[in-house]
């Protein structure tokens, strides 16, 4: 599984070998979206992608781990152990 933590790595070696200022994907992709070559816009639209689905990976886990300790918060508060 991709990570944020690793595709920021990833997207900034990117950014330096291709020589890009470092912003995020969305605003680079807006602002060099004339400039750069067809190569670099597709690199950016799809890093966008991979990033959106690593984002939505780590949330679906933090969501996870907070209900895990809300079941357990509440069964320590109610007694029920």
């Amino acid at each position: 599984m991709e990570t944020t933590d690793n595709l920021t790595l990833e997207f900034t070696a990117w950014c330096k070998a291709n020589n890009l200022p470092l912003m995020s994907a969305d605003e680079l992709l807006y602002e060099v979206a004339e400039t750069a070559t067809r190569d670099q816009n597709q690199y950016i639209s799809e890093f966008i992608e991979r990033w959106h689905e690593a984002q939505a990976a780590e949330d679906a886990k933090a969501d996870a781990e907070e209900a895990r300790y809300q079941a357990y918060r509440d069964r320590d508060i109610d007694g029920s152990w």
